[in-house]
């Protein structure tokens, strides 16, 4: 059975659907009837899953080390509500992750009205606070911009990194609508994309035209365009090559007026932020390719600056209560703050939360936090749709909300979460007719319709100071700080997925590093694995040295979500905590930090090398570990085939002419054809969509049992994952092009492994699947000596747990949850296809096209993998490989692969192009 849910997270709510087993979760993907990701997903909320079956979440009330009951901390916390209530709640402070729930932030209004001292500050550690800062400035409120890539034909991101995943706001439409226009079915017509970014990204490396700039050396960059384009002339004393992408960038938004837009980065500046609103406005953007509307979070509020408050409180002795709901600012707090040492001087604190974190080791009070899948509440997506958040299981440890916590403030203060949620919206559902029969209908759907925001009406001011001539610092060493795309803030840390999952363009997992160019590194006298400490505020961090392709010369990058302390048994202790370097001052970027070479060394789990003194391949690995990606090997082997719009126009098969690129006649071959008459599998994927976010490797751990191995042997060559996403670099390692490919299992109808396999373990369907005989397997590996794609996973151990009690829940049952000594690889999700076709037999039919949706498939946010029966002349697997751009990787091998891709198009900029 599915139920409609949604997942709450700081930038908006993604909505789900969420597969139940016997009364249990096993699979979260996206809703696809909810108007804003239209069934799209993510690599995060793939991992919610296994951040629900954890087996290290809080199981208890605590009070000062000992376990405690619910009731307990509700008399004390009435107890004390009951002798502030003559004071207004003077002394009483709740700290909040972001609210995006409209029925909690009514709680709160409601409670100021009795308490109207108590005071209520947001706090996470990735916030929102320079688009709240600068639409503050430009309108005079606090708006979001939505971006309608969909009419856009030339996008320029100034440091935005909205293809990436979950970490930019609106990730799923903005990534959707940006495929939809590069697919040229039936057209030559796509949009061109330009970035400009201070670390290296998939959003930049997807771009026709990418320059890499220190993050403060985009503020004047920003500003020179928006006085280009709003005056007609700026002045602007970047490099040659920066003022050249200048001006061809300003040429053509100028010349697509009315359909472009500039989208600036959320870790970007104020002034950024401005400039991109002057921008817009002077083109005409506004209304057309970006509206503005209300906010996600019902109480916005520029969040380090309450926090930096609050402190100041909590050092004056004015904190007598504080209460944490589901935030960790002991590990998230910029470091200079010192929240640790403030938090000595409160009375009382109360830490809500999912785990027995850094803030709950200090907290008098710990509450076991109740995951979202085990509880009733109401969130905004993006676009400001009301998704219900309802329980898909009974919570397994007795957690709560924080609407009880805020509910106590009000005058009924047993009123269930539920009964909140629904009293919300009762007047509006009441106004469509019967309030059950809408409420039900809603519950079923999983959104309220007609709830998105509408456009605010007014322009903006333009931005202060757009066009003048800002100096730039060339060689001033830069610190810089990102979200970590697969632990976001560290909220995730904890789930084996994500932390085993290859980040994006490093292919790092298990770590964060300080990320450099690899001018930089010779600049500074290093070498990758290199330990450096950096100083800066009286803090200090050690942190591994990482070279990147493309990454801005004098800047490092830290990435925040490792560096945990108390995390749980699987994200504690890696990596280091770059929040200890933040200053409240300068959150995002600074210059002037310290950094002296250690003399130590640190080995990384990279599965993927890139830099040219890369390690060796470990011993003791499938053969599917490390290796160097370098050089133009992949476009000569035609692993990668790509052209650029012009010469597709006048060469449609270009993806299939020169050496090497032929695939042989079917009859080449020393084994007869065989006649597939019925159903046939293949699939399809569109170099053009895929974007590289990791949401469908996520999916697939889900999907099919997927072990987690840990870090030890991710680093020798054992990583599980059935899917990977290759990313190769061609040119100049300092500004490379990359292409992005996802590689699975071929289902070869030549298949190299059948040949080798003794015990016939490894066999192929009458559908066209490869298949693999668990039972039959005896380890031999020759089936994965002889795949020239090395798709194929050993298990060289006993990865998968069958102990954790909670852990058997999250397993689905449709798979086999295999032991070691077999070799495992993808299967085309074949429970799905068998499932599909039982449903088939029941009415006497045919499989319906669409009708059998992979793991993969089915989170990818922009539709990059097609799925189907390519005997079906109707269907859309069959259409994209009967497209003149489709190709086989390694097809003049003769294996005759049932996976497809479709090469890319890039729609360059001639006054570009050659640079």
């Amino acid at each position: 059975m599915y139920f409609a849910t949604a997942f709450p997270f700081p930038t908006g709510a993604v909505p789900v659907l969420v597969k139940s087993d016997a009364f249990r979760p096993v699979k979260v993907d996206g809703n696809p009837e909810h108007p804003y990701n239209q069934g799209s997903s993510d690599a995060l909320t793939q991992g919610t899953l296994l951040d629900l079956y954890d087996p290290d979440r809080s199981q208890h009330v605590i009070y000062r080390g000992e376990t405690r009951t619910w009731a307990a901390f509700q008399a004390a916390w009435r107890s004390t509500l009951a002798s502030k209530k003559a004071s207004g709640g003077s002394g009483v402070y709740i700290l909040s992750g972001t609210i995006t729930s409209p029925t909690l932030a009514a709680q709160w209004k409601k409670a100021q009205a009795s308490f109207p001292n108590a005071k209520l500050v947001q706090y996470d550690a990735v916030n929102r606070d320079s688009a709240y800062a600068a639409s503050k400035a430009a309108f005079g409120d606090y708006a979001d911009a939505q971006y309608k890539l969909d009419a856009a034909d030339v996008i320029l991101s100034l440091d935005a990194d909205f293809l990436s995943g979950a970490t930019h706001p609106g990730f799923h439409r903005l990534a959707k609508d940006y495929a939809n226009k590069r697919r040229l079915d039936g057209t030559t017509e796509m949009n061109r994309l330009y970035s400009v970014e201070s670390r290296t990204t998939t959003t930049g490396l997807k771009a026709e035209h990418r320059l890499a700039l220190r993050a403060s050396d985009i503020v004047p960059f920003a500003a020179a365009l928006a006085g280009t384009l709003s005056s007609g002339g700026a002045s602007y004393s970047g490099s040659e090559d920066a003022r050249k992408f200048l001006a061809a960038v300003a040429k053509d938004l100028k010349a697509n007026a009315g359909k472009c837009v500039v989208i600036p980065g959320e870790q970007q500046s104020p002034q950024v932020h401005l400039a991109a609103i002057a921008i817009n406005e002077a083109l005409g953007n506004v209304g057309k390719t970006v509206v503005y509307t209300e906010t996600v979070n019902p109480l916005p509020s520029i969040q380090t600056d309450d926090l930096k408050s609050l402190v100041a409180d909590m050092n004056a002795g004015k904190v007598e209560w504080l209460v944490v709901l589901n935030a960790n600012p002991v590990y998230a707090a910029p470091g200079d703050l010192r929240f640790d040492e403030a938090a000595a001087k409160v009375k009382t604190l109360v830490h809500l939360g999912s785990h027995v974190d850094e803030t709950a080791q200090l907290a008098h009070w710990h509450l076991n936090g109740a995951h979202y899948l085990e509880s009733w509440s109401d969130a905004r997506a993006y676009d400001g749709t009301v998704s219900i958040v309802q329980p898909m299981i009974d919570p397994l440890y007795g957690g709560h909300t924080a609407h009880e916590i805020v509910q106590a403030m009000l005058d009924n203060p047993d009123l269930s979460a539920y009964e909140t949620v629904r009293d919300t919206w009762k007047q509006q559902l009441s106004g469509k007719g019967d309030f059950e029969f809408n409420w039900r209908k809603t519950l079923h759907d999983g959104f309220i319709a007609g709830t998105a925001f509408q456009p605010k009406g007014g322009a903006g001011k333009a931005a202060a100071g757009a066009g003048q001539n800002l100096p730039a610092q060339s060689d001033a060493l830069e610190i810089v700080f990102r979200a970590d795309y697969n632990l976001y803030d560290g909220r995730f840390a904890n789930v084996g997925w994500l932390q085993e999952l290859p980040q994006p363009v490093t292919n790092l997992s298990w770590d964060n590093a300080a990320q450099v160019s690899y001018a930089t590194l010779t600049k500074l006298g290093l070498a990758e694995h290199d330990v450096v400490e950096i100083s800066a505020y009286g803090q200090k961090v050690l942190a591994p040295v990482l070279a990147v392709p493309g990454h801005p010369d004098n800047s490092i990058t830290l990435t925040l979500g490792q560096g945990r302390s108390h995390a749980g048994r699987v994200g504690s202790g890696h990596g280091f905590n770059a929040n200890a370097l933040r200053s409240s001052a300068s959150p995002l970027f600074f210059s002037g930090a310290n950094l002296r070479k250690t003399g130590d060394t640190y080995e990384f789990a990279v599965t993927k090398s890139h830099y040219t003194d890369h390690r060796s391949i470990a011993a003791g690995g499938d053969g599917s570990g490390t290796h160097s990606l370098e050089g133009n090997e992949a476009i000569d082997r035609a692993i990668i085939r790509y052209a650029s719009l012009e010469e597709f126009k006048q060469n449609p098969n270009f993806a299939h002419e020169g050496e090497g690129k032929e695939d042989p006649e079917a009859d080449e071959s020393m084994f007869p054809a065989w006649r597939y008459d019925q159903n046939a599998w293949g699939m399809s994927i569109d170099m053009n969509a895929c974007v590289g976010c990791n949401a469908c490797i996520v999916s697939c751990y889900a999907e099919n049992n997927i072990a987690v191995v840990g870090k030890h042997q991710v680093q020798i060559g054992r990583n599980m994952q059935w899917l990977r996403i290759d990313t190769y670099f061609e040119g100049d390692l300092a500004a490379p092009r990359a292409h992005f490919q996802p590689m699975t299992c071929q289902h070869c109808e030549n298949a190299p492994c059948e040949q080798v396999c003794p015990v016939g373990a490894t066999v192929h369907t009458p559908e066209g699947l490869n298949t693999m005989v668990y039972n039959r397997c005896v380890g031999t590996r020759y089936c994965s000596n002889n795949c020239p794609y090395k798709v194929r996973r050993f298990n060289f151990l006993l990865f998968s747990d069958y102990e954790t009690e909670s852990l058997k829940f999250m397993h689905n049952p449709d798979v086999t949850v295999r032991s070691r000594g077999v070799m495992e690889k993808c299967s085309y999700c074949v429970q799905r296809i068998n499932g599909a076709k039982i449903e088939a037999d029941k009415e006497n039919r045919a499989i319906r096209d669409g009708e059998v949706v992979t793991a993969c498939q089915q989170a990818c946010p922009t539709n990059a993998i097609i799925f189907g029966n390519i005997n079906d002349r109707g269907s859309k697997v069959r259409k994209l490989k009967e497209q003149s751009r489709t190709y086989g990787v390694l097809a003049d091998n003769n294996t005759r692969p049932r996976t497809t891709y479709v090469a890319e198009v890039l729609n360059l900029n001639p006054e570009l192009a050659e640079a």
